[in-house]
């Protein structure tokens, strides 16, 4: 099972700082998944401690031949096409008022759920936030495909009721 959707990116404080952080729908997923008895694998794309640069680092100085961004997108695929249920939640939100920094806008997480729905859509399983901003598009070629689609919907009621 492939956990697809979008990743929080570091949040900047108002002193400046940076707080690298979990992306807390997968950590919910997580959760959920043990919980219902999940015994397959989990392709989590994060990084243990939620820190891109960190990992950016490290592996830049190991391998300064190889472009760490493109080393993420081909792990992804690869664990994109290892997985046979390749689930994407959908928690997109635009920026507002009271909360201008903290969105979840998905563009990678769109693109990859279309790749995945034009190939496989029967193995792909979507689900969106509640107030998440929905796409007709999504739920027109989820539902043409045969994709399973929940609106609405909590993570941890995505994984109990997708299973």
């Amino acid at each position: 099972l492939f956990l697809a959707g979008p990743t929080w990116r570091p949040l900047t404080k108002a002193d400046g700082t940076t707080v690298e952080r979990r992306t807390g729908w997968r950590i919910e997923a997580i959760e959920a998944l043990r919980r219902t008895g999940w015994r397959g694998f989990v392709f989590v794309p994060e990084f243990p401690d939620g820190s891109f640069k960190t990992w950016k680092d490290r592996w830049n100085s190991a391998h300064p031949d190889k472009n760490a961004s493109e080393q993420i997108v081909a792990w992804e695929h690869r664990a994109l096409e290892a997985a046979t249920i390749r689930m994407f939640y959908l928690p997109f939100a635009l920026p507002v008022a009271d909360n201008p920094t903290d969105t979840q806008l998905g563009f990678t997480t769109r693109l990859e759920l279309g790749y995945w729905l034009a190939r496989e859509p029967g193995t792909v399983v979507i689900g969106f936030a509640p107030g998440a901003d929905g796409s007709a598009f999504v739920r027109y070629h989820a539902a043409a495909g045969g994709a399973r689609l929940f609106k609405d919907v909590t993570i941890g009621d995505m994984v109990v009721v997708s299973r």
